[in-house]
């Protein structure tokens, strides 16, 4: 007879043992392919876990309750999101990437009350006398300005959202703010009390209310108290948290009432033959039909 002990002896003990418990091995091998199931599963929920953070910043910034699915789709949206969806999914997706989403140019309004003409007339664009540096194209707005020491209250030309508050740097407490609105901006600057209800990422409407125009030093009355007012106000593409970056000649952007009465100011503006022979328009030099 053969060694017992041998494996492949019919009367070995270690062959006794095996058919006895043969069920042993049958639950070890469904134990190792349920590892191996498991495994595989956490393997693919680790990378949907990192596509899903990648898109996080998106579904954040997304006001409203407007879902990622909708932001995703920007060409379609339109056919069923009411303005503030279709405004707060533009607003992410300028945030999210950095680049405007250019939708149609917008009608705009004198940053103004129709009853506070600027008695003291404007700066236009383009002006070089002042604005000499070179390569910049000279005065990069339109400068309002108003012989008053009454409060000179400044609203919004266009509807959009406010992307920035920023100190102006001129004067402490001097705020400049900055709104944009697929991809179009308009930028307030040197307003001296900014609204108090404002503040970065509100949607504002042609109209509100942005703050008071600011006292420009220099200019006292007989008893050196403030008798002027003045703000800069500038249009053209807006890129994320930039407010306006590429600037325009906002003429043919005015609705028709805005246009006449910045016309009839321009006539009508108090300048010397020297600064009118440098910018005769209220859109000079580089600025000068640059409305594109």
């Amino acid at each position: 007879m053969g060694d017992k002990n041998n494996f492949f002896n019919p009367t070995s003990p270690r062959l006794r043992w095996t058919r006895r418990f043969w069920w042993l091995w049958i639950i070890a091998v469904i134990g190792v392919l349920m590892v191996g199931f498991v495994i595989y599963n956490s393997n693919n929920d680790q990378k949907q876990q990192a596509t899903n953070t990648e898109a996080d910043p998106l579904k954040e910034c997304i006001e409203g309750g407007v879902g990622y699915e909708r932001a995703k789709i920007i060409d379609d949206v339109t056919k069923d999101a009411t303005v503030e969806e279709y405004g707060s999914i533009r607003k992410c997706y300028v945030q999210f990437t950095g680049y405007p989403v250019f939708g149609p140019a917008p009608v705009l309004s004198l940053p103004y009350d129709p009853n506070d003409i600027p008695s003291r007339g404007l700066m236009p664009m383009g002006e070089t006398l002042v604005h000499s540096e070179p390569g910049k194209g000279g005065h990069p707005g339109i400068d309002f300005f108003w012989d008053t020491a009454e409060d000179v209250r400044i609203l919004a030309s266009m509807d959009a959202w406010v992307v920035g508050i920023k100190d102006s740097g001129e004067v402490p407490g001097v705020k400049d703010v900055l709104t944009a609105w697929d991809g179009w901006g308009v930028d307030y600057c040197s307003i001296a009390i900014l609204n108090p209800d404002l503040q970065v990422g509100d949607m504002i409407k042609k109209g509100d209310y942005i703050g008071l125009a600011r006292h420009p030093g220099e200019y006292l009355d007989e008893n050196k108290k403030p008798n002027k007012k003045f703000i800069h106000w500038q249009f053209g593409y807006a890129y994320a948290n930039q407010g306006v970056r590429d600037r325009l000649c906002p003429m043919t952007y005015f609705d028709s009432i805005s246009t006449a009465e910045i016309e009839k100011i321009w006539a009508e503006n108090e300048t010397t033959p020297e600064n009118l022979a440098n910018a005769p328009d209220i859109c000079s030099n580089y600025y000068k039909n640059r409305d594109k």
